[in-house]
């Protein structure tokens, strides 16, 4: 029998494994679902591509790889929100960014 396996009984058990059965599981465990294609069951992870600079980037991604910029709409609206909250109270930001140096210049002496 193959690989040390002394009985039939535990080939047919393992038998039906498959690579993509393991592949699977390590993406799932990874919070990564895997997307079933209709032809044949091989599962395949939808890719997003940049619209800044075309890279194809893995489905679970936030932000490019290559070039940062932001890939899923619901994170954009977020930031921009933010980034306009941040925009009208320039002197806000920086007074409150200031303060937070202060602090952590006492906290490290």
């Amino acid at each position: 029998m193959k690989y040390g396996w002394k009985t039939r009984g535990m080939i047919d058990r393992y038998a039906h494994l498959t690579d993509s059965d393991l592949e699977d599981k390590i993406l799932q465990l990874h919070g990564i679902i895997p997307q079933k294609t209709e032809e044949n069951g091989i599962s395949l992870i939808k890719n997003i591509t940049c619209l800044r600079c075309q890279f194809k980037n893995p489905g679970h991604n936030k932000f490019c790889s290559r070039c940062g910029s932001i890939l899923d709409i619901k994170n954009l609206n977020k930031f921009e929100a933010a980034y306009q909250k941040i925009k009208n109270n320039k002197e806000e930001f920086f007074e409150l960014f200031e303060e937070f140096l202060q602090d952590k210049l006492k906290e490290s002496n």
